[in-house]
C-alpha cells in the first residue's frame, strides 16, 4: 500500500530539540566541574558543551581526557545535580506535545535517537510523562558509535523498520544532523538552536516552528 504521507516516521534529537534542557545541563555541568577546582565562564560553558556524549562533554569542560574512574565519578556527580535541578530547569519546547500528539495520530512511528545516556533519558521522559510517546528510543549505550556517527541514526531506523528515505531525522545541532544525513535520511532543524555552524550541515528543512513539522508530513 502506497503511504499519503511523505514520511512515515520520525527521528528525533532530545535535548535542545524537543526538550529545552540546555540551562540545566550548563549548571549541573558547572556545579560538578567546581568541584574539581575548575571555573569557567558561562560564554565559556556554551562555547564548550556541544551535545555530544556525556564523557566528550566533560573532557572538552577539563581540557583533559579523564580516565574511566574518573569519568565514572564525574557521571556519578551529573546525575545526581541533575535529579536535584531537573524541576527547576526542564521544559519542553512551544508545541511539542501538541505536535507529537498530532503526529501520533497521522500513524507516523516516533522515535529518539540521543547522546544522553539511557538512564537519564529515561529520567527525563518520566518526568515530562511521555515514557510512552515514543516507538524506541535509542541512547548511546546502544549504538556502536553515538551521533555524529550515522550508525546511531541506522539504529533507529532498524527499530522502526523503515527505510532511511521515509524518516525524517529532527535535530538541532551538528552532530544531529550529520548522522541523519549520514543514514540517508532527509533532515530538519529546528528553530531555537544554539549552534550557528550547524547550517553548513545544510539540513532538508529548516522549521520556523515545530508544528511545521505536520505540513511537511502531509505533503507529496
Amino acid at each position: 500500500m502506497i503511504s499519503s504521507l511523505k514520511y512515515d516516521g520520525i527521528l528525533f534529537d532530545w535535548d535542545g530539540t524537543l526538550s529545552d534542557s540546555f540551562d540545566l545541563i550548563v549548571e549541573v555541568c558547572r556545579r560538578v566541574i567546581e568541584e574539581q577546582g575548575v571555573q569557567l565562564s558561562h560564554e565559556e560553558m556554551c562555547e564548550r558543551l556541544k551535545s555530544l556524549p556525556l564523557r566528550e562533554e566533560y573532557e572538552a569542560l577539563m581540557s583533559r581526557k579523564l580516565t574511566d574512574e574518573e569519568f565514572q565519578h564525574f557521571r556519578s556527580r551529573h546525575l545526581h545535580y541533575q535529579e536535584a535541578l531537573e524541576s527547576d530547569y526542564l521544559h519542553l519546547y512551544p508545541d511539542v506535545r501538541e505536535t507529537l500528539d498530532s503526529l501520533k495520530a497521522l500513524g507516523l512511528k516516533l522515535g529518539i535517537v540521543s547522546n544522553r545516556a539511557i538512564i537519564s533519558l529515561r529520567k527525563n521522559l518520566a518526568f515530562y510523562g511521555m515514557s510512552d510517546y515514543f516507538h524506541t528510543i535509542v541512547p548511546p549505550e546502544d549504538a556502536p558509535q553515538p551521533k555524529p556517527d550515522p550508525v546511531h541514526t541506522q539504529v533507529g531506523l532498524d527499530r522502526l523498520k523503515l527505510p532511511a528515505s521515509r524518516v525524517l531525522f529532527v535535530g538541532d545541532s551538528e552532530p544531529d544532523l550529520h548522522s541523519g544525513n549520514g543514514a540517508g535520511c532527509d533532515t530538519a532543524l529546528v528553530p531555537y538552536t544554539r549552534y550557528e555552524s550547524v547550517i553548513k550541515t545544510q539540513p532538508t528543512y529548516k522549521l520556523k516552528n515545530i508544528k511545521e513539522l505536520l505540513e511537511i508530513i502531509k505533503k507529496q
